[in-house]
């Protein structure tokens, strides 16, 4: 005959069985929450590190734009500036030769404390059409003395002071110019 039964009565295997489940649900239950604990910390890490690689990857980004932006810029200011000088130097070209030559060389006197002694060097084919212009200019350069120089080109001169000399052709004075554009 097997054990009575009762549904009141629970019987002593029966008793430690069920604890033991009790028991082992429990540990699942506490090692699922750790587990899920360091899933939580491990998924933290992964977003945190994601978002500094995200971080670095767009300030790199943004400073290799601004790098490209800067050589954009640079090489379309070298091709204004190009094309400046062309420009000017086709209006300065539409003026009468002997007239840019005065004025360069009005500009320099202005520029320079009252000198004696100063001497302005021009190409020999020049030097008559200069005399009769800078005759036209008036008193400005009444004091300056004209010198030929063989070996100027045309459209160059040069003004000697007591501090040197400075070349004052059309060429000299653009290079000059362009020069401070670029630097």
């Amino acid at each position: 005959m097997g054990e009575p039964f009762s549904p009141y009565v629970i019987r002593a295997a029966r008793f430690n069985a069920l604890k033991d489940a009790e028991t082992i649900r429990a540990q699942a239950q506490a090692e699922a929450a750790a587990c899920l604990e360091e899933a939580h910390r491990q998924a933290e890490a992964i977003r945190c590190a994601a978002s500094v690689a995200a971080d670095a990857a767009r300030q790199e980004a943004y400073a290799q734009g601004q790098q490209e932006i800067a050589e954009n810029l640079q090489r379309y200011e070298s091709s204004l500036a190009d094309l400046s000088f062309l420009v000017a130097r086709r209006l300065i070209d539409d003026l009468p030769r002997d007239e840019k030559l005065v004025r360069l060389v009005k500009t320099a006197l202005a520029d320079l404390p009252a000198q004696s002694g100063l001497v302005v060097r021009v190409a020999a084919s020049q030097a008559t059409a200069f005399r009769k212009a800078a005759q036209q200019a008036g008193s400005a350069l009444a004091t300056v003395s004209i010198v030929e120089c063989s070996s100027l080109e045309l459209e160059e001169c040069v003004l000697q002071h007591e501090q040197g000399q400075t070349p004052l052709g059309v060429t000299a004075q653009l290079r000059a110019l362009w020069q401070g554009a670029v630097s």
